[in-house]
């Protein structure tokens, strides 16, 4: 399974937008809507604009010009635990392929019931996940910015030749930081997901598409 279509996508849904400052939902929309080349899509019910842009009540609500396939490449979901199942059905529906799980609150807390409902509702379709308690991705090349930390709190390195991959959000966000001063890099993703890799993108592919950034990021810090 490839996960490529998470770094090249070229529409993104925001579930959960807001315009309330401070929070999650607040910070990915206006980073998404600063960085990503592509076209961004808010979905809040409670909400018709945000940030000059469309809402939508549900990226069932987005409009699609080939019914076979979907207006919208990766969601990113950012709504209460409780809310999760519901959008995440909408997004198998509406055949997204990619989804983001920013929200918190499963294995890492031992609500291991919650995620197996979560890859129940995925399993036979074609949509993966990256997460939960993600602390996103970030493709320097296509703009793909689904970190949740907003600058200046956390800074976004220019363009380079280092991919990274870190199961740890913390350690994976001062790493950027770092960087940030001194190397560019390729995309870069963080999942916690429960102290565990990615809990619905498999090992194998994961592996596929990353197996080559152990020697890039080794050669890469001794230039």
């Amino acid at each position: 399974m490839s996960l490529n279509s998470f770094f090249t996508a070229k529409s993104a849904a925001v579930i959960g937008a807001s315009t309330e400052a401070g929070s999650i939902g607040c910070s990915v929309t206006q980073t998404m809507k600063q960085h990503f080349k592509g076209k961004v899509y808010p979905v809040n019910p409670h909400h018709k604009k945000v940030f000059g842009m469309t809402c939508y009540a549900s990226v069932l609500d987005i409009s699609r010009k080939d019914k076979r396939a979907s207006p919208v490449d990766i969601a990113v979901i950012v709504v209460p635990v409780k809310v999760v199942p519901i959008v995440l059905k909408e997004c198998v529906e509406a055949k997204i392929g990619g989804v983001v799980l920013i929200t918190a609150g499963y294995s890492e807390v031992g609500n291991k019931e919650a995620e197996e409902e979560l890859r129940k509702i995925i399993k036979g379709t074609n949509t993966r996940i990256i997460g939960a308690n993600c602390l996103g991705i970030l493709d320097t090349n296509t703009g793909v910015d689904t970190l949740f930390l907003p600058e200046p709190k956390l800074s976004r390195p220019k363009k380079g030749g280092i991919s990274f991959l870190s199961q740890s959000g913390a350690f994976g966000s001062t790493f950027l930081d770092l960087i940030a001063y001194s190397i560019g890099y390729q995309p870069i993703d963080w999942s916690v997901a429960g102290q565990k890799e990615y809990i619905f993108a498999c090992k194998k592919g994961m592996a596929q598409n990353y197996k080559f950034m152990a020697k890039i990021i080794s050669a890469g810090l001794k230039k």
